[in-house]
């Protein structure tokens, strides 16, 4: 999608209100801080919304939130523990 294409659909709502960019949430099931953030770094402003899964929310994901929220991006914690057991197990 072209930036132009972008911001046209960022302008658009839908009845719910949540605008079309946010709906996009990228999973950082990364092991570490510095894995996500060269992720982060990759992706830059075309991703608006972040999940922190289990793995790596005990890798610094934290730190990773608060950096997330400090430069404006929007972050789902996902703390669960009975989730997938490879998730678990890696978070372990």
């Amino acid at each position: 999608m072209s930036a132009s294409a972008l911001a046209v659909a960022d302008a658009e709502h839908r009845a719910d209100g949540i605008q079309l960019r946010e709906r996009l949430i990228v999973a950082l099931d990364v092991p570490d801080e510095a894995s996500a953030t060269a992720l982060v770094g990759k992706l830059g402003d075309s991703v608006s919304f972040y999940k922190i899964g289990l793995q790596l929310l005990f890798g610094g994901g934290l730190k990773v939130a608060e950096k997330l929220i400090r430069k404006g991006h929007k972050v789902f914690l996902d703390s669960k523990i009975c989730d997938i057991d490879e998730t678990v197990e890696k978070a372990v």
